[in-house]
């Protein structure tokens, strides 16, 4: 007789699916479309679906891996396209179905599972503004295209091969991804969410810059080394993707910037944060406002302050985005850049 014998088991038996919900998409006409890590991808345009199908017989270390892999992808499309991107939930097997005892395990791996496989109206506005578009969109670039699955792949391996690189571009894009949300729903009062953006920010570029340093005279070798990174690989053209308006800063202005970055970053560590958005410390901003040409608004006026402060902080992205692109593989040199800038 034809089918399987009762006693035979079926693929379906055998496998199931873990299913990531992921957003934005790809964001505009054409969508994303590949296989890599053994994930496949289906892009709803504001949100994404990842799929990749596993063995009953599974262990932790290859589901931790397999998520390690797909964080991976978010920070090469992240890198690639600009859009920060998160995962907002995990979607598998329930109580109800054949592999109940594989939902039970990943419950306390993984959390509570999704309430459906397919991205919930909420998940696409939560995802619509984090999107970021009046800060990190391309004016060439395309409606009806989106970067290459073998540029999306190169970064896959360099994270793949650079723990430490791909953790930090990882806190950058949750910073901009909060940022982002913040300007899009003119959230101007939560302040003690900006400064966790913001740490999470110059976390993520400390780390890099200082790869390989000691931790002596951090502020100073912050803003030293950022500016070797920016100055040496950053180019003007890149930067004009962005628009004609979008210029590559001289070494004293990107210097004067990063250090003026790292002091903020110090006064939020020292429980000044409040001041720094109402009171006194506020002054310490102006000098990324100028930077950035954007307009300083005295703090008395919360909602032009606050909203002129996301402005300058969506502008930095682009900044930080270019030296992140332009730098590639050297990332990896760290705080080594120092000595390119005594080669002959």
């Amino acid at each position: 007789m034809p089918g399987n014998p009762s006693n035979s088991p079926t693929v379906e038996d055998e496998h199931w699916e873990l299913i990531a919900v992921v957003g934005p998409g790809s964001t505009n006409n054409a969508k994303y479309a590949f296989d890599l890590s053994g994930w496949s991808v289906e892009d709803h345009s504001l949100s994404m679906t990842f799929r990749r199908p596993f063995l009953v017989e599974f262990t932790d270390e290859e589901i931790y891996l397999a998520v390690a892999d797909l964080e991976h992808i978010l920070s090469s499309l992240f890198v690639n396209d600009h859009i920060p991107r998160k995962i907002f939930y995990f979607f598998y097997p329930g109580p109800g179905s054949r592999h109940k005892e594989v939902g039970l395990r990943l419950t306390f791996m993984l959390g509570q599972s999704g309430g459906a496989s397919r991205p919930n109206p909420a998940v696409s506005r939560e995802a619509f503004s984090q999107t970021g578009w009046i800060y990190n969109k391309k004016t060439d670039w395309p409606s009806d295209v989106v970067p290459s699955t073998a540029s999306i792949t190169k970064w896959i391996e360099l994270f793949r091969n650079n723990e430490s690189i791909a953790g930090c571009v990882g806190l950058l894009q949750n910073s901009f991804a909060t940022i982002n949300r913040m300007a899009g729903e003119y959230r101007h009062y939560e302040y003690m969410a900006l400064a966790s953006a913001f740490i999470l920010m110059i976390s993520g570029l400390e780390s890099l810059f200082l790869k390989g340093s000691d931790h002596a005279d951090v502020s100073f070798k912050f803003k030293m080394i950022g500016t070797a990174y920016y100055t040496k690989y950053v180019t003007s053209d890149f930067l004009t993707k962005f628009g004609p308006e979008t210029k590559k800063l001289s070494s004293s202005e990107i210097m004067n910037l990063l250090g003026a970055l790292y002091d903020i970053r110090s006064a939020i560590a020292h429980g000044r944060t409040r001041s720094l958005f109402s009171g006194k410390q506020a002054k310490q901003w102006k000098p990324v406002f100028e930077a950035l040409r954007v307009q300083w608004k005295e703090p008395k006026d919360k909602n032009m302050f606050f909203s002129n402060l996301l402005l300058a902080l969506g502008l930095l992205q682009k900044h930080i985005l270019a030296l992140i692109w332009c730098s590639g593989e050297n990332l990896n040199k760290g705080a080594d850049i120092v000595n390119d800038l005594f080669e002959t």
